[in-house]
């Protein structure tokens, strides 16, 4: 399911965030920006940069990566590389670009894979597309010998994570329109049922109207609402 949180400043559909009020579309700086999702044990969810030239997710301190709870990794970042050794805690990993990717000199560079160091760490769940789950390259610790070899260690207990395909989900569109009584959000639908939730652990209800659905935000009393698509009637 894709989730969306919206307040009277913002919009957020799964990860993608659109300025609201001040601005009707995302600044050049926005739409370059590459980050992950980073959630915490105690539920706090917060942005981390991914290295926009080598696609890196790195962790520099023990501080930082001992309460990560979970990593999701937005459909259009460029990734090539996480490094999650002593995140502890890390339990889920979702990676939801199709393709691995980095920016150098001012090119793409895809289908490079990513890299995988994830020794020490609690993780126990990684999710990609399936063109993508298969390009994830578990690199345990690597190095020099004493004898000036390089080697490759494989960390056996690696085998215990448990491997899933994102399914392609239901799209829905997040629209801002100004008008004479102030902005609207418009959520567009063309499959499934629209579901609404003050949180997003619910409870979800129906929406039963048709797409599109037009919220006022100058005159909506909540101070946020989540919205997903359930597909069929499952």
């Amino acid at each position: 399911m894709q989730n969306c949180k919206w307040t009277k400043e913002l919009v957020t559909l799964g990860i993608a965030v659109v300025a609201l009020a001040s601005s009707l579309a995302p600044s050049k700086a926005q739409a370059q920006e590459n980050f992950a999702w980073i959630t915490n044990t105690n539920g706090v969810t917060w942005k981390k940069e991914i290295k926009k030239y080598d696609g890196e997710l790195f962790f520099a301190s023990f501080d930082e990566k001992a309460p990560i709870a979970e990593i999701v990794v937005p459909e259009h970042a460029f990734i090539t590389q996480i490094d999650v050794r002593g995140c502890l805690n890390l339990t889920n990993l979702v990676i939801q670009p199709a393709k691995a990717a980095t920016y150098r000199n001012g090119h793409i560079w895809e289908d490079t894979g990513v890299a995988l160091f994830a020794k020490h760490s609690g993780l126990r769940n990684v999710s990609a597309p399936r063109t993508m789950l298969n390009r994830i390259l578990i690199i345990v610790e690597s190095g020099r010998d004493g004898g000036g070899n390089a080697y490759l260690a494989i960390w056996s207990s690696l085998l215990a994570i448990q491997w899933t395909v994102l399914e392609e989900l239901p799209k829905m569109e997040f629209r801002t329109h100004s008008t004479d009584n102030g902005p609207e959000l418009e959520i567009v639908w063309r499959e499934g049922n629209l579901q609404i939730a003050d949180a997003v652990k619910g409870k979800w209800k129906d929406y039963s109207g048709n797409s599109p659905l037009r919220i006022p935000l100058a005159v909506n009393s909540k101070a946020q609402q989540f919205f997903r698509i359930r597909k069929g009637d499952d």
